[in-house]
């Protein structure tokens, strides 16, 4: 759902994207969203396990407290909960994103304490987190530094910080940037980062890069993806068991073929080129 967004400020676009989400997720459609698991979040969640692996020998006696910055509907950090059993903190700004979040929880389970607040002043102690992540989240902000440096102060020393933003040498770049201009996004302002770029502003915030990936392909076969699924949504009647049987058998198919063109691409050029870029930092 496109909406004109011209004249809201970045936290009125946040609370009324969610509020779209929680009505286009409710009910039944939300527990089938729920029960999905899109290539893009097994991959992020690859990345957050890796994570956890690398600070759990660290603290053998007590769960890792982990933060999402950003938590939006927090369905990674209640999988954690659920995985690790970690001990799970969500910030966001958003009270509509919070209230998703909620929503979620109460559906699909795990344990978070969820606190609505800025990220430039975060309410938690320093050096009190094993892990903190986010997702699209550090783009937004003009002068990503000081965000970053709260993060770096609630991380423990030798703790673990992964950021996941997108990467700027793509064509879903050039239609994001286009679609701003025309008052579009509905994500507000947005900058994207290179893998050297996220990587040299990690360094400057004292943290050393560990491991840098990139997901997500804007190719012909997410074109691909995208074509069925607006003639499912526009065609009458195509619904029901056997439709859902049909949608099993397409992106069953379609999943390993994306997901090999991202492998591709990674051995060729490393994360350059895919949407998303993550890295993996620690605190020395």
């Amino acid at each position: 759902m496109r909406t004109e967004l011209k004249g809201l400020n970045e936290a009125d676009q946040f609370e009324q994207h969610y509020q779209q989400w929680s009505r286009l997720r409710s009910g039944a459609q939300l527990d089938r969203y729920l029960q999905s698991e899109d290539i893009d979040r097994r991959f992020f969640r690859g990345m957050l396990a890796d994570a956890c692996r690398r600070v759990t020998g660290t603290v053998p006696e007590q769960p890792l407290r982990v933060l999402e910055l950003g938590c939006g509907p927090a369905l990674d950090l209640f999988w954690l909960s659920r995985a690790f059993g970690a001990d799970c903190l969500g910030l966001d700004i958003s009270s509509k994103a919070l209230g998703f979040a909620r929503e979620v929880q109460d559906r699909a389970g795990g344990k978070a304490t969820l606190v609505r607040g800025d990220a430039h002043h975060m309410p938690f102690a320093s050096g009190s987190c094993d892990l903190v992540y986010s997702q699209g989240v550090l783009e937004h902000f003009r002068d990503p530094n000081p965000v970053l440096q709260e993060q770096v102060r609630a991380l423990r020393q030798g703790g673990i910080l992964v950021i996941c933003v997108p990467q700027k040498y793509n064509t879903y770049t050039w239609n994001k940037h286009r679609l701003m201009r025309q008052g579009k996004w509905s994500w507000g302002w947005e900058t994207e980062f290179s893998p050297r770029g996220l990587r040299a502003l990690g360094r400057k915030a004292g943290l050393q890069p560990l491991r840098t990936r990139g997901f997500g392909y804007e190719g012909a076969l997410r074109i691909a993806r995208s074509a069925y699924r607006l003639v499912r949504k526009k065609t009458p009647g195509l619904s029901g068991p056997l439709f859902r049987l049909v949608d099993q058998a397409y992106y069953g198919a379609l999943d390993p073929l994306v997901e090999g063109a991202w492998g591709a691409i990674e051995r060729a050029v490393g994360p350059n080129l895919l949407i998303n870029v993550v890295v993996t930092f620690r605190k020395p």
